[in-house]
């Protein structure tokens, strides 16, 4: 199960990465550092666009702030997983119709 305010998690991870203190992010989000310590805890959701400016500022995909690249990518290898099974099955099922047309 997803962790449900993974996103505050994610601002902060992103602005760690950016290298840059609160203060800074604040700055040049146009807020202040209280801000986005409220955005990091939680204490406040950030707007929609806030959210593109802190992509932008950090250079962090909106995706991976909102934490849902991850699950995606879950999601494709479960997909690969079952198509490869699929496949398997179908050529099992082949196989099999073969050797008994063989009898």
């Amino acid at each position: 199960m997803k962790e449900p305010y993974i996103i505050f998690k994610n601002i902060k991870r992103a602005r760690v990465l950016a290298d840059m203190s609160q203060k800074e992010l604040a700055k040049k989000l146009g807020v202040s550092d209280k801000t986005v310590s409220a955005y990091e805890t939680g204490r406040a959701i950030p707007p929609t666009i806030t959210l593109a400016k802190i992509s932008k500022i950090t250079k962090v995909s909106i995706p991976d702030i909102l934490g849902i690249q991850e699950e995606e990518s879950k999601g494709n290898k479960i997909t690969k997983k079952i198509e490869n099974m699929e496949e398997r099955i179908s050529n099992l099922e082949q196989t099999i119709i073969k050797l008994m047309k063989e009898r």
